[in-house]
């Protein structure tokens, strides 16, 4: 397992290029994004387990079982996505060892 920071240093001129960068990590399977998601009253960390450009479908502790993009914003608004807060956790595939027959 590898945890990273994939958009530390990133600049996005627009939610929708976010979402995209969002899309093909995940297009990539074994993957799940922890974003931290503030609103007027709160900020919270939670694992997206999917993304499509209108949705995230999270994995969460709280009642969040999915994020309408329409409503968030990466620059202002009363709801938003910290990308450089994003943390991307990726499972390596198993290795086989030679007991195992690989």
């Amino acid at each position: 397992m590898t945890v990273s920071r994939p958009f530390r240093r990133a600049v996005f001129e627009t939610d929708a290029a976010f979402i995209e960068g969002m899309v093909d990590i995940m297009a990539s399977g074994r993957s799940a994004l922890i974003l931290n998601v503030s609103t007027p009253t709160y900020s919270h960390w939670t694992v997206a387990s999917s993304v499509t450009s209108q949705t995230i479908v999270l994995r969460d502790s709280g009642t969040m079982t999915e994020l309408d993009l329409g409503r968030y914003s990466i620059k202002r608004g009363r709801y938003r996505i910290k990308p450089r807060e994003t943390l991307l956790v990726h499972m390596r595939p198993r290795r086989t060892t030679m007991s195992e027959g690989g």
